[in-house]
């Protein structure tokens, strides 16, 4: 859709964060760079913004003094280094008040109790969720992701909500067969949701399950009552779909690249974010009678392996770490075990170094990043290393003898 076809109330909205962005030097250095000035008119030409600039230089896209930043959170970028998101008091609300619209889209009313079982510490998600369900005023109970699961249990069956929101996996390790409470409505992000576990929670629970779609950058969408695509609010939130390869856009209804703009800040905007996901938008009148735009998501640019309280793992970040170590071949072939209380990772790689088994599960576990090791320091995960020799990983699993490209697989199981 382009930007002239908005109506004005949006146009404003969207002058409002490229004003904001000429404050920050990392903006002024890419328009500088592609030899634009922002505004609406050249809005699709403008750069794109990466998840390795934010990574590298958060505070260079800060468009005011670090003293009046109300709010950081934190999320591990693909290096390892953790990737910050700043706030002030403004943003914080406008992002609160846009969670509470995502909630009501979904049922959820100032009668219902509402159990946040997220991650409470750097991740955004946990807060503004919580901040959300307080703002239209049901009664919101943070439980945190940390500490034993009895606990927790024995906190949320006194309190028995009405309405759960957590992520898929976290909810299925807390319980694995019917719960001794019934709820109206179960929310869930920060995973893909499959068909098959959207009912087992469904069975567990008892509620709807309504799926929510976001980034550490941006809220984007949640599924209405036909649970097909995100519905998306463009006061809020403008998408995009791009050719991920040459970063042209694509028509409404093809596969691509999804690229945000945050409408809800101006403390460190977020304009046209490349967010490797893929997927699909349409302004088409949705099924359930609301005329608001949806989206849907088809998978990532780069494997990614999905772990616990909603962890992504991109393969190249492994591959990126086994680099120094010296390796008969390149070759890795990776296993994704889900245990009930725990994740195992499982990694064969081929070599003959008698300390290279030690010296691989040192570097998974500690020097990834830091959600990973908090992961492993919980118990919600495991990584286990076997070193075969020369030539087995091929042999097993396919792949020409002779051919330089490496051999990866990564398997579910």
């Amino acid at each position: 859709m382009k930007i002239s076809d908005y109506p004005d109330y949006i146009k404003r909205r969207i002058e409002r964060v490229l004003r904001a962005s000429k404050k920050a030097k990392g903006y002024v250095k890419k328009y500088k760079k592609a030899g634009i000035e922002p505004s609406l008119r050249n809005f699709h030409e403008l750069p794109f913004l990466t998840p390795e600039e934010i990574s590298a230089n958060p505070l260079e896209f800060l468009t005011l003094p670090l003293s009046n930043v109300s709010f950081v959170f934190a999320s591990s970028g693909t290096t390892g280094m953790p990737k910050l998101t700043l706030y002030s008091k403004e943003d914080i609300e406008e992002t609160i008040k846009y969670f509470a619209r995502l909630s009501q889209f979904e049922g959820v009313t100032s009668n219902d109790r509402v159990v946040v079982y997220l991650p409470m510490r750097l991740w955004a998600a946990g807060p503004l969720t919580l901040y959300g369900h307080m703002y239209i005023g049901a009664s919101a109970i943070p439980v945190d992701t940390a500490g034993s699961k009895e606990s927790k249990r024995r906190i949320i069956e006194r309190v028995k909500p009405t309405v759960l929101s957590s992520m898929p996996s976290t909810l299925l390790d807390l319980y694995d067969t019917q719960a001794p409470f019934r709820v109206r409505i179960v929310e869930t992000t920060g995973e893909m949701l499959t068909s098959k576990v959207r009912r087992r929670l469904t069975t567990i629970f008892g509620g709807e399950v309504f799926d929510a779609y976001g980034l550490t950058e941006a809220p984007v969408g949640v599924e209405c009552s036909r649970h097909n695509g995100y519905h998306y609010w463009e006061d809020a939130i403008i998408l995009e779909v791009i050719d991920p390869d040459t970063g042209e856009p694509l028509p409404e209804g093809e596969v691509g690249e999804i690229v945000v703009t945050n409408l809800l800040r101006t403390a460190m905007p977020i304009i046209r974010y490349r967010t490797k996901d893929l997927g699909y938008i349409t302004h088409e009148k949705c099924s359930c009678g609301y005329n608001i735009p949806r989206v849907w998501v088809e998978g990532r640019i780069e494997q990614t392996i999905h772990l616990p309280d909603g962890v992504k793992l991109p393969v190249s970040m492994i591959i990126e770490a086994l680099s120094g170590f010296q390796m008969e071949r390149r070759d890795i072939v990776i296993h994704v075990k889900n245990l009930g209380s725990k994740t195992l990772l499982e990694l064969e790689a081929e070599g003959s170094e008698r300390e290279l088994k030690e010296k691989i599960e040192k570097v998974l576990s500690e020097e990834l990043s830091p959600d990973i090791t908090d992961l492993i320091d919980t118990g919600r995960l495991e990584i286990r290393v076997k070193i075969r020799p020369p030539g087995y990983l091929r042999k097993v699993y396919g792949g020409a003898m002779t051919s330089s490209k490496p051999l990866l697989r990564v398997f579910h199981h």
